[in-house]
């Protein structure tokens, strides 16, 4: 059948493809981008406020390298997983 050995060869390209899709497109970029950025900026702000509502303390840096933190684990595992692929077709 000619099946398997098509979806053997279009399986990493498509994989690749999948991953710059997540990472380039505008909809990604515009919706999961600037919501889990805002809810860092919206975290640092309830924090930083007084101590009824928060601790008065600035953890501004903690809390986006958490979000940068999250972005990367989104995006790493999918780039090795595109490489994998591509070196184990050639």
């Amino acid at each position: 059948m000619i099946l398997p050995q098509a979806l053997r060869r279009l399986l990493p390209p498509f994989v690749s493809l999948l991953v710059n899709i997540i990472q380039n497109t505008t909809l990604a970029g515009v919706i999961g981008g600037l919501e889990i950025l805002q809810a860092g900026e919206r975290q640092s702000e309830r924090i930083t406020s007084v101590p009824p509502i928060g601790l008065g303390q600035i953890h501004a840096f903690e809390i986006f390298a958490g979000v940068a933190a999250l972005f990367f684990v989104i995006s790493f595992p999918l780039t090795r997983l595109a490489a994998y692929l591509e070196r184990r077709l050639v």
